[in-house]
């Protein structure tokens, strides 16, 4: 119901005129003509359109010529984490896992804001303790009056440390709030006190050396223990800490398991199509290796400086947008596409976890909005006959041995 949304297709008749409605028709042929060439267009895809989606405008363009969306800082933080899921001792955590973890320590990430779901599993914690205290009293678990009387009184082992104070501080049994760097300190000097091989941390102050020794006596403790960590402070060195403190524990023979969240919906299945980040699409266009881009469900100006972001719309010829809402970037195109939301359309997303998760369209979209991987398969057929039909694509994403989701946790 946003003012925003955008319900038509229009194009720009010249850079400097104001959009124009147009018919589907005759803006599916204008896109078509523009992508003609295929060895000219490029596509960047987006963290909040489905698998589906970018693997489709991959497919248009070419693997090649497919371009993640992301900065080049979000891209390798992404990248980071996936590899230390894929290539780490420590198993990808379920909501499930967390919900009977015994342990968990939260490093730098307010999982309220990034991964609700997950911050309500570990508010269920403290009930999940009561249930074992009931357990050594002989409390039948269907008496859940007789156990909320206990989780009143009981507080889970639940560590936040975080550079600000979060909805779930209220929840843990202890919290720490510093600046980035101090928390990765935090993090080395717990992997420190896991395990005496680990480079010490000096000059700690007395309140941090309290709290790594806290966590460290519960990780040491737990039979299931926890590590929850993401990309909200932009630090690459707080997720290894995290990582090598789980990895620890794992060595130590503890079943350790960790959790990276991730800004967007479909961060992880983005990261696991192994594209290039934003700025090699700029510098396609700026070294004229090719002049038109479609843009898949992306607002570039949010992705990287406003002054890098209008040179590379100024230089391409074409601009092809799809979008459910307008943009700084659908101001720029020569071309829009409505495209559907989330709740108009099917698709598949890849979670924190790196678990394939499906969701499907509640109520059909209004006039020529469709769902953006519909738009591809249009210009597809509208192109020539060298483009294949594009349709679900999942059966072509399952082909693709760099899109292994299960991969993460299995």
């Amino acid at each position: 119901n946003s003012e925003r949304r955008i319900r038509k297709t229009f194009a720009l008749t010249g850079r400097e005129s104001a959009p124009a409605d147009i018919s589907e028709t005759d803006l599916l042929e204008k896109a078509a003509s523009a992508v003609a060439n295929r060895n000219r267009v490029i596509g960047i895809g987006s963290p909040r359109a489905s698998l589906e989606a970018n693997f489709a405008l991959r497919e248009l363009v070419g693997a090649d010529r497919f371009f993640a969306g992301l900065s080049a800082s979000d891209d390798a933080l992404l990248n980071l984490g996936r590899k230390i899921l894929t290539d780490g001792p420590a198993r990808s955590a379920s909501l499930r896992d967390a919900m009977f973890a015994d342990a968990v320590f939260v490093l730098g990430e307010d999982v309220t804001q990034t991964a609700p779901m997950l911050a309500l599993t570990l508010r269920q914690m403290r009930y999940q303790k009561a249930v074992k205290t009931a357990e050594r009293v002989n409390l039948p678990h269907w008496d859940d009056a007789g156990i909320r009387e206990f989780a009143q009184q009981e507080k889970p082992a639940l560590f936040i440390a975080t550079t600000a104070p979060t909805k779930l501080d209220d929840a843990a049994l202890s919290i720490f709030h510093a600046a980035p760097d101090d928390l990765v300190r935090l993090g080395a000097a717990v992997r420190a006190m896991l395990d005496p091989a680990a480079p010490d941390v000096p000059g700690l102050s007395d309140a941090s050396r309290k709290m790594a020794d806290e966590i460290a006596r519960a990780l040491k403790q737990a039979k299931r223990p926890m590590i929850i960590t993401g990309t909200a402070c932009g630090s690459a060195p707080m997720i290894r800490a995290a990582a090598n403190i789980a990895w620890t524990l794992c060595s130590k023979g503890k079943p350790a398991q960790f959790s990276f969240c991730v800004p967007e919906c479909n961060s992880m299945g983005l990261s696991l199509m192994n594209a290039k980040n934003l700025q090699s699409a700029f510098d396609a266009i700026n070294k004229n290796s090719a002049d038109t881009v479609i843009v898949l469900e992306n607002d570039l100006f949010r992705r990287a400086d406003r002054a890098d972001a209008d040179a590379f719309l100024n230089k391409a010829r074409h601009v092809i947008v799809m979008d459910h809402i307008a943009t700084a970037t659908t101001e720029r195109a020569d071309m829009v596409f409505p495209a559907a939301t989330f709740a108009e359309s099917s698709g598949t997303l890849v979670n924190n976890d790196g678990r394939a998760q499906r969701f499907y369209a509640v109520f059909p979209p209004a006039g020529p909005i469709r769902e953006s991987r519909g738009w591809i398969s249009e210009i597809m057929s509208a192109a020539g006959p060298y483009r294949r039909q594009a349709r679900s694509f999942l059966d072509d994403i399952a082909a693709y041995p760099e899109i292994v989701i299960a991969s993460l946790w299995e």
